[in-house]
């Protein structure tokens, strides 16, 4: 199984929860990051300061401190702009287009189209929403198959009375005609 079927796999079958938790803790973790960073660069740069007598060692050091500084915080904002993009994908891909796709099957069965196949894209709440439609859709099915057939008896049985007022009616135009004749 290829590495992208095994993430999409992945993504399809992963809870909307459990994807925001994993999405809010990669944040927190970014944002821990930037302040621990933040905080290391002011005790590293009060060090550099204190402890060197000479100005031009001082700005050495600071600057080169400074440039790995500024190296670490590119890095965790290349980082964070990765993971928003990341999750604008996932929220796209495994989100809005099945709900629209949702959304097109809910327009085709309002129109009257009960046939068309539901496939569930996972086994997530978006799936769990599938699968509730494709229930719904074979149940809107036997009922209308219920008032297919009930409306197919009535047809008949109204007929069958028909015909049966038609033969009553015969019957007791005969049946005066042999009162006038008898009298």
């Amino acid at each position: 199984m290829r590495v992208t079927q095994l993430v999409r796999q992945l993504m399809s079958n992963m809870t909307v929860r459990l994807s925001w938790g994993l999405v809010l803790a990669t944040f927190s973790l970014l944002v821990l990051i930037a302040c621990g960073i933040g905080l290391y660069a002011l005790h590293h740069g009060a060090t550099i300061v204190q402890s060197a007598s000479d100005p031009q060692v001082q700005q050495l050091a600071f600057t080169s401190f400074a440039t790995r500084i500024r190296w670490v915080l590119i890095g965790v904002v290349a980082m964070t702009v990765l993971t928003v993009v990341v999750v604008v994908w996932g929220v796209s891909a495994n989100v809005l287009r099945p709900l629209d796709r949702l959304v097109g099957y809910f327009e085709r069965m309002a129109q009257g189209d009960l046939s068309q196949q539901i496939q569930s894209p996972g086994n997530n709440e978006i799936g769990k929403l599938y699968s509730a439609m494709a229930h719904m859709q074979g149940s809107l099915s036997e009922t209308v198959g219920v008032v297919r057939r009930s409306g197919t008896t009535i047809f008949e049985r109204s007929q069958h009375i028909a015909s049966g007022n038609n033969d009553l009616s015969s019957r007791t135009e005969q049946q005066a005609s042999s009162l006038e004749e008898t009298a």
